[in-house]
């Protein structure tokens, strides 16, 4: 027998428990540090999800009519010495709403999913223009042209993230959501801060709503019951959302008894065109066209108190997606619309350029700073002023003053420029 064998079956007869607690003993080392490295993970995961991916509490408090008196929003210094005395005259010919005589009494929202800036924007370079997505939408383009006093057009930046369910919800409600959201974007679930929807409908007015599905998720419970959802997440279809919605705009734009206020229409041709190919495409082309089409019929369709509103919700990569963070997927196109104007004819239009060129930029970093440019949290708190709505609660934007650039109605001065400023203080 070999010396070796001999010898470890000696050691085994003479001591039994020599292999077993070697064994043991190499399996509670193996534990205690799998358990080490587990804690480590787990103390990892929880430093990078509560310091790196912001969260916020949502309150459900809710800002009302009776907070601010109407009169009381304005700052009476740009009014003269003499004409303090007819303020309180002055006050009771102005339609008393909510914080804010209204301006407007319908809208008609249009959202082009994923209508990026330069989709919207006429470009005047023929080196600059794209052959599927450049100078598409002809009408935007003629209204700016030929009635620069009823239409205004600007760069609309979002934030991060750029998923739909996100940005819809940044827009209503004037906050910033979190990257934590972006996990619940296929499950969208009840906004329940206060916002511009619920401020709609809690202020006596009505919405009907047709397209993306998501908005039934956010916001049914103020929708009305003819309102039209779509399957949002096939987006392989390219057709079929915006086809019904089509089918049902128009029918309900031209109702003799109109038993609504507001009319959201949200397509999504254009987001699904990027997802399935990319911008560039001939079947980019053909939704920009399309698109066109439905605006210039929507035009016809409105009256002199209704306000055309159209926008994207994000923008998308060359490659078609959005998400992220890049100039392409955040920067998304605004566009308003009215009959009766928008800002006051006799007034000077240098003044307004010299003022709005003295807002501080968002940006300074890039090249699309040249554009006139919204950010996302300024729409809600302007359309609720406009509408004669309070403000959603946490909202942190501010408004669009070019909207505002007309006499306030409780401006008394000679100067009317002075008259406009008081809208704005």
């Amino acid at each position: 027998m070999d010396i070796k064998a001999k010898y470890s079956r000696m050691v085994k007869t003479s001591f039994p428990e020599y292999g077993k607690s070697i064994k043991r003993k190499s399996y509670r080392n193996v534990i205690w540090f799998q358990l080490f490295i587990l804690i480590i993970m787990f103390s990892g995961v929880l430093i990078f999800s509560q310091g790196f991916l912001l969260t916020r509490r949502a309150f459900e408090i809710s800002n009302q009519c009776n907070l601010i008196k109407q009169g009381n929003l304005w700052n009476q210094q740009f009014n003269s010495s003499q004409m303090d005395s007819e303020m309180a005259n002055i006050s009771t010919n102005v339609e008393e709403t909510c914080w804010y005589p209204q301006r407007f009494k319908k809208a008609v929202v249009l959202i082009i999913d994923a209508l990026r800036y330069d989709f919207l924007r006429w470009e005047d370079n023929p080196e600059k223009v794209y052959p599927y997505f450049s100078n598409k939408l002809k009408i935007i383009h003629k209204l700016l042209t030929e009635q620069p006093n009823n239409a205004f057009q600007f760069q609309f930046k979002s934030d991060p993230p750029t998923t739909t369910m996100q940005r819809l919800k940044g827009l209503t409600t004037g906050t910033l959501p979190t990257f934590i959201d972006a996990g619940r974007n296929f499950a969208a679930s009840a906004i329940i801060e206060d916002n511009l929807i619920k401020k709609i409908v809690t202020n006596g007015k009505r919405i009907t709503f047709m397209g993306d599905d998501t908005w039934k998720s956010l916001f049914g419970e103020y929708l009305d019951e003819k309102s039209i959802y779509c399957d949002s997440l096939n987006v392989w279809d390219l057709y079929s959302v915006d086809n019904k919605v089509k089918e049902n705009l128009f029918p309900t734009l031209r109702q003799k008894e109109k038993d609504r206020d507001f009319l959201f229409a949200h397509f999504l041709g254009v987001d699904h065109c990027g997802h399935r190919y990319d911008p560039s495409n001939e079947y980019m082309d053909l939704k920009l066209r399309e698109m066109n089409g439905v605006i210039e019929n929507v035009v016809e369709e409105i009256d002199d108190d209704t306000l055309l509103i159209v926008f994207g919700d994000h923008g998308m990569t060359e490659e078609g997606d959005h998400g992220g963070e890049t100039e392409d997927e955040l920067n998304a196109g605004l566009f308003f619309y009215s009959k009766k104007g928008l800002i006051n004819k006799d007034a000077d239009k240098k003044f307004l350029e010299n003022f709005i060129n003295e807002l501080k930029p968002i940006e300074v970093e890039t090249e699309h700073e040249i554009y006139r440019t919204i950010p996302q949290i300024d729409f809600a708190s302007t359309l609720a002023l406009l509408f004669g709505l309070p403000i959603p609660f946490e909202n942190i934007g501010s408004i669009i003053p070019e909207l505002f650039w007309y006499p306030s109605p409780y401006g008394k001065n000679e100067n009317i420029e002075s008259n406009i400023l008081q809208n704005l203080m």
